[in-house]
């Protein structure tokens, strides 16, 4: 049996943008992923289609989000004739992180009964 699937969280580069293709709704982003301390953050692209492409469109960059969905890859050929592979992720769910503010981390973690 072969799965593809995969669970990503970072953080958006810029905002989600959101169009219309093939007469479906699509929103395209990328996110940078923490690789650990002092390595620099793999960057992924994402794609939204459809209902989970309609949830995307409010996301802005610097958004934590964590990312279920499968691989994709695409073959293409750049102006001067070299040929490249693209890998992106075609989102299934995205889970928008909310944001705390700092006062009410602290606050937390003075609740906290650990």
């Amino acid at each position: 049996m072969i799965i593809n699937s995969i669970i990503v969280s970072g953080r958006l580069g810029a905002d989600a943008e959101t169009r219309e293709a093939v007469g479906k709704l699509v929103t395209n982003f990328r996110i940078a992923v923490y690789q650990g301390k002092d390595k620099p953050a793999s960057w992924v692209k994402i794609t939204a289609w459809e209902k989970t492409a309609e949830f995307c469109q409010g996301i802005t960059k610097g958004s934590e989000v964590i990312v279920e969905g499968s691989f994709s890859t695409s073959e293409y050929t750049t102006k001067d004739g070299v040929s490249k592979t693209s890998v992106e992720i075609r989102a299934s769910r995205v889970h928008q992180l909310a944001k705390v503010e700092h006062k009410e981390q602290a606050q937390l973690a003075e609740d906290c009964p650990f």
